[in-house]
């Protein structure tokens, strides 16, 4: 028997139940006689007994022991001595007993306490993520149907006024006067019409993590001055008092992507003008101090404030998100796509610089960006080319016009296609000739073939050293590779 079962006794007997070895409750001196008195058995019956035992390699039964117990009662005969029988039993209760190792119950216990506690907050965690990224796509959905309302709005707005006036213009074509005012009010749609799109393209750019950087040396005076020529139109319209700081800008040339930036200083001086009323103050700040002691970058940092309408500090939170824009009855009928502070945000980490903001309802706002800029050269504007014939292919004629314009302007002639077809025959006429274009400018958008098409027969046919460049206003990144 195990060794926990305390209860249990064994003896030795021989085979007529004689004990060589008896435990202490066997108290009869033989052992059929021990099992005869205490279970009330007949002879025929303990003769059976003795020949099940004598027949079997493990017998097994259930009997009464001497405190009237049942009791599990073994037999198995001895290896050395055949007629020689061990016999044993055990009380039931014994058997039946649960012997509980309590520590290894409380370790058990503690071990899934602790793991329903951990699943417990893991799950907590869970749902709270999955309630946080639900409130996100819910933020999300209302502000793209916030700025698709906003957008169809503010497209259809400019469309109108280019649809309008120039149905009026062709109606007042004899009148020059006229058309000169429709053309410049025609220009301010087309600018206004043009900022919506880009900034819808360069969300998607910086969605898709295709917006790249395409850095030049600039002069930062020039720069200031566009800055500055571009929107003091609409401060003079608005009444507005504007101040300009320069201070301590001793390097004018600078390495960078100048449209970018061009394109984050806009962003944050238009926004200050649009959301300041009439007759307030903006104030412009452009500062530099050397970035290390290297003496080859600049830390350019540019400040715009205002005391306009000012943002609420629950809108602050959230002003960098994609097509957030403070709604209220002061700013519903201000144009905006929602879009220029996210693009703003993400130009300027692009660039490896910081942008900060404090503003108060009603008191105004102040915007601080600084980026780290490499040093440049000072350049010499080359303002004529090399001169050379180019082949400019194109479907619209106006763009024909004005590019073979704008290239004659700077010392180069220029052959025209309107179709991919026409230009590929040019290209191998020329190629037969050894007098290769040494450049050729393709549109992506054509019908029948395409740039990218066009590009392909012509490799095909007069190989890959004449540079080709290809021209679009779309966003060409999926035809990019």
């Amino acid at each position: 028997f195990p060794s926990d079962y305390t209860n249990a006794e064994i003896s030795l007997i021989d085979n007529d139940g004689n004990y060589i070895i008896r435990s202490d409750s066997m108290v009869t001196k033989n052992f059929w006689e021990f099992i005869k008195i205490h279970n009330n058995l007949n002879d025929s019956e303990i003769k059976e007994m003795k020949e099940s035992v004598s027949l079997n390699s493990v017998y097994f039964s259930e009997l009464i022991n001497n405190e009237n117990e049942e009791s599990y009662i073994v037999s198995m005969p001895s290896i050395r001595e055949g007629n020689w029988y061990y016999v044993g039993y055990v009380p039931k209760t014994s058997v039946t007993t649960n012997l509980v190792d309590f520590t290894l119950v409380f370790m058990i216990s503690l071990g899934f306490i602790l793991l329903i506690i951990v699943n417990a907050i893991y799950f907590t965690l869970i749902n709270k993520q999955l309630r946080e990224s639900a409130e996100e796509t819910r933020r999300a959905n209302q502000a793209k149907t916030q700025f698709l309302s906003s957008m169809s709005h503010d497209i259809r707005t400019p469309m109108n006024a280019i649809i309008g006036m120039t149905t009026l213009s062709l109606k007042h074509i004899n009148d020059p006067d006229y058309i000169h005012e429709s053309l410049k009010k025609i220009t301010l749609a087309s600018n206004h019409l043009l900022t919506l799109i880009n900034d819808i393209l360069d969300i998607s750019k910086v969605e898709s993590g295709k917006l790249s950087l395409n850095p030049t040396i600039f002069s930062i005076a020039e720069f200031v001055t566009n800055l500055v020529n571009i929107v003091r139109p609409q401060i003079k319209e608005k009444g507005q008092e504007f101040n300009i700081r320069i201070d301590k800008i001793i390097h004018e040339y600078l390495f960078a992507d100048e449209l970018r930036l061009n394109q984050i200083f806009i962003n944050l001086l238009t926004n200050a003008v649009k959301y300041t009323p009439n007759g307030g103050r903006i104030n412009l700040e452009l500062g530099e101090k050397l970035a290390d002691e290297s003496g080859k970058t600049v830390i350019l940092t540019y400040i715009v404030s205002d005391n306009g309408m000012g943002m609420s500090e629950e809108f602050q939170k959230t002003m960098y998100e994609n097509f957030s824009r403070a709604t209220d009855s002061r700013t519903n009928k201000i144009q905006g796509s929602g879009l220029g502070l996210a693009i703003t945000k993400q130009m300027v980490e692009l660039m490896n610089g910081t942008i900060e903001c404090k503003s108060e309802l009603g008191k105004g706002t102040t915007f601080t960006v600084n980026v780290e800029l490499p040093i440049g050269e000072k350049v010499t504007d080359e303002l004529m080319l090399p001169t050379m014939r180019l082949l400019i292919v194109d479907d619209d004629d106006v763009f024909l016009e004005t590019a073979v314009e704008t290239l004659e302007s700077l010392g180069v002639s220029a052959d025209i296609a309107k179709n991919g077809k026409t230009a590929v025959e040019m290209a191998v006429k020329k190629h037969e000739q050894a007098k290769d274009y040494p450049i050729v400018v393709i549109d992506w958008k054509m019908p029948e073939m395409n740039g990218v098409e066009t590009i392909r027969q012509m490799r095909a046919a007069i190989g890959n050293e004449t540079p080709i460049i290809v021209v679009s206003a779309y966003d060409w990144t999926e035809i990019e590779e």
